[in-house]
């Protein structure tokens, strides 16, 4: 997927320091480290840059962020916030019918989705998986068992096991305790 931002390179804004409207957007290449574990790394994502001209004042912002943390997904090889969003989109599905329908949680759904976490090895596996029609076709059908379908594991109980499970029976123990007389 692409990541798209709709401004320009001479898009203004004011600046948030010296109140000037010099202030201009521009592509630039950033370098940052990311800790993978006990490593720290150095990544790279293209990010827009606002500058201010007339104090020399240079931020990114929201949409910068998303970019390094789409870099770190790439690095880990894991889908990017707005791949996992398309996932589900794809099959037009809030977020808690595919939450409900995946029997992943809704929490995580969100975070991933916003970016708030980055899914583990295992759910971006389970997520490719879910890209691919036939495998969402397989998912629905499990997920939407039939009326007559009886799950394999479930065991039938006779009318006397259920009669007899409902009488409570102490049995004694063969301690007995004395009370004090």
């Amino acid at each position: 997927m692409t990541n798209i931002v709709r401004l320009t390179d001479s898009e203004e804004k004011i600046c948030e320091c010296c109140g000037s409207k010099s202030v201009r957007m521009s592509w630039k290449k950033q370098s940052f480290d990311y800790l993978d574990g006990e490593s720290q790394v150095s990544l790279e994502a293209r990010v827009p840059v606002w500058s201010c001209s007339a104090c020399g004042d240079q931020y990114t912002d929201a949409t910068a962020e998303e970019y390094r943390h789409d870099a770190v997904c790439r690095y880990l090889g894991r889908l990017t916030p707005k791949e996992v969003r398309g996932i589900r989109e794809r099959y037009g599905k809030s977020q808690a019918e595919w939450a409900e329908a995946t029997r992943l949680g809704i929490a995580s759904v969100k975070r991933w989705e916003t970016g708030a976490l980055i899914q583990g090895a295992a759910q971006d596996m389970y997520l490719r998986l879910l890209a691919i029609p036939s495998n969402w076709g397989a998912i629905q059908k499990i997920s939407r068992p039939t009326a007559e379908a009886k799950p394999e594991w479930q065991t039938s109980i006779s009318k006397e096991q259920r009669q007899a499970a409902q009488v409570f029976q102490l049995r004694r123990s063969a301690l007995l305790v004395r009370t004090a007389a």
